[in-house]
């Protein structure tokens, strides 16, 4: 029987509170990310991805882009539904994480609504 010590069950739980959900796939393409910008951006997430998880078959893809001096921000939505996409094109980071989250954040929550309406 192997022993395993206090230390690593803490660690282990904490790695799996810190891991992104598999529902959400981001590509950072070209664009040179700090540590705390991905946070936002996982935080503003979270939203989305709490809704998400009512509907069946919830996968998000997110891909960033930097060309010349415009970021491109694209979001995928799949589900049992189908998909839907959201595009936004800003010349600062922030901002066009800022659109994309609130155009994300009613896109996911009209999927759910469909999806009950159905139900």
């Amino acid at each position: 029987m192997a022993h395993v010590s206090e230390k690593s069950v803490v660690s282990s739980k904490s790695a799996r509170k810190s891991r992104p959900s598999e529902t959400v796939r981001i590509a950072w393409g070209n664009v040179p990310v700090k540590p705390a910008q991905r946070k936002q951006l996982l935080s503003g997430l979270r939203r989305c991805i709490s809704i998400g998880k009512h509907v069946r078959g919830f996968v998000l893809s997110i891909d960033l882009q930097h060309v010349g001096k415009f970021f491109t921000l694209k979001a995928t939505v799949n589900d049992s539904r189908g998909s839907a996409e959201c595009k936004i094109k800003e010349t600062h980071w922030h901002a066009g994480l800022r659109q994309l989250l609130r155009s994300l954040h009613a896109l996911v929550h009209t999927r759910r609504i469909e999806m009950l309406r159905v139900a």
